[in-house]
């Protein structure tokens, strides 16, 4: 489709200035143009008046095709400037383009790039004519519009969001490759590109009611029907209700208005509750806090009883009971979690670890666990009917519909029928444990060995009543920032809360606490180290007959990936029977 772009009225110069034309040798030359300028230029001068600036460079090419950048000379801060190149060899063509870097590698082409780094000095995309002799005598150069910017203010971003979209299916091409075909009335241009333009800013840039940012972007001329825009996450997805059509009625006359200022934008408005009740990292929808069980099931609609999520990300059974215990501040001692430390409204059914086995209170404890057969046999969101107890899983049959939400006793019995996916039971199907590849995820996208450059992973601390809460943030990077392995811990605001995945380090249990001890579980290095849990069982290519994979954070802040498989073995040296269960968020529409 071919676009018919903008003759934009060039602003007449003062006086014909005709470019010179020094000869170095045979071959290369010093070439001075005087380009004018239409109003299309963004850079504007507080009287309102358009200039050059002294950075703005234009690219020139020869006949053969080469490409040349011209750079200001004179004239700066006026809309009448000299450009000149000491480099320049062979015949004029006749095309200029600006800006320099939007130039093909080709006379005549643009190409206008997808991913944009966000910044307040956005170039219209022009081009000139260049007319005029044998190259001896070149007319001036008058700058028409091929493009026009649209000026959008974003209000009150969420700490997530790190991108803004437009979006054509039907229109102009918004970015890509484009042909030239000059004349001296007017351009055309044939779009050979795709139908999105995206344009970075920074994590937490517009955070908060009274922040705002500006995106600018510039736009091919054309009366568009299907314009959109779109915000984006960090995994560069549409931010739920952040897909808005941009009227028609903004584009008058194919662009006529070389420059649009669009209404601002709430974002955060636009999103709504559409996150309540998760963390997007890696296109992992994650928990927003970790699984607990109270005394009181009031607060979980849907759920087991007594069961659901905290509220928040760096909440847990342990930092409830911390300020009795002088545990918040990151000490390394040793817990014991009896009975009588519990705050009132609290019973001892309450546990942030598991392993697999029975839904009982033996799942409390790495205590004679289930045996598989079955090489990485996956127990995220699936329920299972024993047999026995202590039987091959192989031997046990997965529950499907109501069958699989029957009640265990709150957790306290020794024995149980129902085996398998702790916290789809207790969700009733809302949520799962994550997979082996998930919780894989967050060690191979920000680990710095890996190699990645996806992910983020920082140390940190969050401040609760003056008392630090340690642990680690996950945020998952568009491709344009550089991947960080952080173990230094920094504080972390409530800003960084909403920005990603928060993994409190809520302890590592100790290898010589007697497994079948009811009363008497030892946490070791509370809120210095931690693990969390993923929902894979078996891993006999992995060497091991039954286990589970963790992720474990030393008190150093190093991140480690492996597997458990008896209460002697372990990466760490301790027995770590996940000590905390941070589930996946199950979408109403993937529910059975």
């Amino acid at each position: 489709m071919y676009l018919a772009c903008i003759a934009v009225a060039a602003i007449a110069c003062n006086k014909e200035m005709i470019p010179s034309e020094n000869q170095l040798d045979e071959n290369i030359r010093t070439v001075t143009l005087t380009a004018c300028l239409p109003d299309t230029k963004v850079s504007v001068a507080s009287n309102g008046k358009v200039t050059w600036s002294s950075e703005d460079e234009i690219a020139v090419y020869n006949t053969d095709g080469e490409k040349f950048n011209f750079t200001v000379k004179d004239g700066a801060g006026t809309s009448n400037a000299t450009f000149e190149c000491s480099t320049f060899s062979g015949t004029l063509s006749d095309i200029a383009v600006y800006p320099a870097e939007w130039a093909g590698d080709s006379a005549g082409k643009i190409v206008i790039p997808e991913y944009i780094e966000r910044s307040d000095i956005i170039p219209a995309v022009m081009a000139s004519t260049i007319d005029g002799g044998d190259g001896n005598e070149i007319a001036p150069l008058y700058f028409n519009s091929l493009m026009f910017i649209m000026e959008f203010t974003l209000k009150d971003l969420p700490a997530y969001a790190c991108a803004f979209k437009l979006w054509s299916q039907n229109g102009a091409q918004l970015n890509g490759s484009y042909t030239i075909n000059s004349s001296r009335d007017a351009l055309e241009s044939v779009p050979e590109g795709n139908t999105g333009q995206i344009i970075y800013f920074p994590y937490k840039t517009a955070y908060g009611s009274d922040a705002t940012v500006k995106v600018y972007a510039a736009i091919p001329a054309y009366e568009y029907t299907d314009l959109r825009i779109r915000v984006l996450d960090g995994d560069e997805s549409v931010i739920e209700g952040t897909s808005k059509l941009i009227p028609a009625s903004n584009f008058k006359g194919k662009g006529a208005d070389a420059y649009i200022t669009m209404p601002e934008l709430n974002i955060r408005s636009m999103v709504g509750n559409s996150r309540k009740d998760f963390v997007k990292v890696e296109g992992v929808k994650w928990a927003k806090g970790n699984l607990r069980v109270w005394k009181s099931g009031t607060d979980g609609a849907g759920w087991q009883v007594g069961w659901n999520i905290y509220d928040n990300q760096w909440e847990s059974q342990y930092l409830l009971i911390a300020d009795d215990n002088k545990l918040l501040d990151g000490s390394s001692e040793n817990f014991t979690l009896n009975n009588d430390l519990y705050k009132e409204g609290n019973l001892y059914t309450h546990w942030d670890y598991f392993s697999w086995g029975t839904l009982s209170r033996t799942s409390r404890v790495h205590n004679a666990p289930i045996t598989s057969s079955v090489s990485n046999f996956e127990i995220s969101g699936k329920v299972f009917s024993l047999p026995d107890k202590k039987g091959d899983i192989a031997k046990a049959a997965e529950l499907s519909g109501e069958d699989r939400w029957v009640d265990v006793g709150s957790f306290q019995s020794t024995n149980s029928s129902l085996a398998g996916d702790l916290a789809f039971w207790a969700s009733k199907g809302q949520y799962r444990l994550p997979t082996k590849n998930e919780i894989n995820k967050l060690y191979a996208k920000n680990y710095a060995g890996a190699g990645s450059n996806y992910a983020h992973m920082q140390a940190g601390y969050y401040i609760v009543d003056g008392k630090r809460v340690n642990g680690i943030l996950f945020t998952s990077c568009p491709s344009w920032e550089t991947t960080k392995y952080n173990t230094t811990a920094i504080e972390l605001s409530s800003e960084d809360m909403e920005s990603g995945l928060f993994l409190p380090k809520i302890g590592e249990r100790n290898k010589n606490a007697n497994p079948a001890s009811y009363d008497a579980t030892t946490v070791k290095f509370f809120n210095s180290w931690g693990a969390y849990w993923s929902g894979t069982y078996g891993g006999l290519n992995e060497g091991f007959e039954d286990c589970a994979v963790h992720i474990f954070f030393t008190s150093a802040n190093a991140m480690n990936y492996g597997y458990t498989s008896n209460p002697s073995n372990s990466i760490s040296g301790q027995t770590i029977l996940g000590n905390a269960i941070r589930p996946v968020y199950i979408p109403e529409n993937e529910r059975n």
